[in-house]
């Protein structure tokens, strides 16, 4: 056993933040910024500024011409939604190369993203308008994949123990390390200095 700031200090792969995250997130809270300084902000990604253009020529939006610029793009799709595509997919990329071993990465990020989805919608159901719900959402658990990557074996030992228990998967966490995934995200946000209504 070891506090939390032990084994941030000793034993965890603290991951740094996407840059470009950031810089979106920032760019949306500032009124003064426009659809082409979002633009320009994701021409830095290719793969970003290709995921974009595939959303905004989608079905979804049922356009006669083919959308090419990503300022048009922007504006098409609008700052929110924008902002949680790139976002998720920026978060889930950086994250790509995670061992996985029993692990099932790809059900860790479908979950993640059905959470963040949820709670935008049930946010617009109660009237409560919160611009960060989504990311909040997708960031949920985002200790239970910092815990594996660092601590895989020992990781796998808690999802076994869970399984055999049927304890929660927050109490066979701290069992095995003092603290549990929700505060190890917390830490990692803090770290990141993403905003408050986030962490």
């Amino acid at each position: 056993m070891t506090d939390l700031q032990d084994f941030f200090d000793e034993k965890l792969r603290l991951p740094s933040p996407p840059s470009i995250a950031l810089k979106i997130l920032e760019a949306v809270r500032e009124e003064d910024n426009s659809f082409d300084d979002l633009a320009q902000i994701i021409k830095s990604d290719p793969s970003l500024s290709i995921r974009i253009l595939k959303v905004a020529n989608s079905s979804l939006y049922g356009l006669s011409r083919p959308v090419s610029s990503l300022s048009q793009a922007t504006s098409l799709i609008g700052t929110d939604a924008l902002k949680n595509i790139a976002l998720s997919f920026v978060i889930v990329q950086e994250f790509q190369n995670a061992p996985q071993g029993f692990f099932d990465l790809d059900h860790f990020w479908r979950r993640a993203i059905t959470a963040a989805v949820a709670s935008e919608v049930l946010g617009k159901a109660v009237s409560h308008r919160d611009q960060d719900l989504f990311v909040s959402g997708l960031l949920q658990d985002i200790g239970v994949l910092i815990l594996f990557m660092s601590q895989s074996d020992s990781y796998l030992t808690v999802l076994d123990e869970k399984r055999v228990s049927g304890e929660d998967t927050s109490i066979t966490e701290k069992n095995q390390f003092g603290f549990d995934h929700t505060e190890v995200g917390h830490f990692l946000l803090n770290s990141w200095n993403l905003p408050d209504s986030i962490n």
